[in-house]
C-alpha cells in the first residue's frame, strides 16, 4: 500500500491509519451525498450512470487496486505495460515520457499484502452478496401484486433501482476501502 497520494500536484501523506479512515469516510460521504442529490434530480433515471462513473473515478484515482494510481497497489500483480511510442506532443515542443519503468516494489504486493487482499475480498463480497440478496427480495416484492399488502409492492418498486446502484458502488469500492480502513500505521509496518 502506498503511504502518499498525489492530489493536484501535492503529495498528501496518508501513512497514519486515522488519515486513511477519514479518507474512506469522506469517500463514502461524497458517494452518499451524490446518490441523494441524483435521486432528488431525477430519481436516478438518467443520473444513476453518473453515480457509477463517479465511483469508478474515485476507485481509479483515490482507492486504486485495479489500476496503477491510487493508494492500493494493483491486485493482479502484473508489471505495468510498457509503451515505447513517440509522444504526440513532440511537435508542440512539449515532451511527455510515456515509458514508465516502475520499480518492482511499486506494483508487486508481498505475501502479507496478498493474504490481506484475499481476506478483504472475501469479506467485502460477503457484504456485496447480502446487498444482492436484498435486491433479489426487492425485485420479488416489486413483481408480486398483492392485494393484501399493496404498500409493499410500491415500496419495493421505489427502492429497487437505488438498491441496485448501491450494490454496484459497493462492488466497485468496498475491497479497497476495507484495505485502507484495516491497514495499520505505516511506521509499524516498517519496524517489522
Amino acid at each position: 500500500m502506498r503511504a502518499e497520494l498525489m492530489v493536484l500536484g501535492r503529495a498528501v501523506n496518508l501513512s497514519r491509519q486515522g488519515q486513511r479512515r477519514r479518507l474512506v469516510i469522506g469517500i463514502y460521504g461524497v458517494l452518499a451525498l451524490a446518490m441523494v442529490f441524483l435521486g432528488w434530480v431525477d430519481l436516478w433515471r438518467a443520473s444513476g450512470y453518473y453515480l457509477v462513473f463517479l465511483a469508478v473515478l474515485i476507485n481509479h484515482f483515490l482507492l486504486g487496486g485495479y489500476g496503477r494510481s491510487g493508494l492500493v497497489r494493483p491486485f493482479d500483480g502484473k508489471a505495468p505495460r510498457q509503451q515505447n511510442m513517440a509522444s504526440p506532443l513532440i511537435p508542440l515542443g512539449i515532451y511527455l515520457r510515456l515509458t514508465s519503468a516502475l520499480p518492482e516494489g511499486d506494483w508487486r504486493s508481498d505475501e502479507r499484502e496478498t493474504a490481506l487482499r484475499d481476506r478483504v475480498h472475501y469479506q467485502a463480497y460477503q457484504w456485496v452478496s447480502a446487498a444482492l440478496g436484498a435486491v433479489w427480495l426487492l425485485s420479488g416484492w416489486a413483481t408480486a401484486k398483492s392485494s393484501s399488502l399493496p404498500v409493499l409492492h410500491s415500496a419495493a418498486e421505489m427502492l429497487l433501482y437505488p438498491a441496485v446502484l448501491a450494490s454496484v458502488v459497493l462492488m466497485l469500492t468496498l475491497p479497497q476501502a476495507m484495505l485502507l480502513w484495516n491497514e495499520p500505521e505505516m511506521a509499524e509496518l516498517d519496524a517489522e
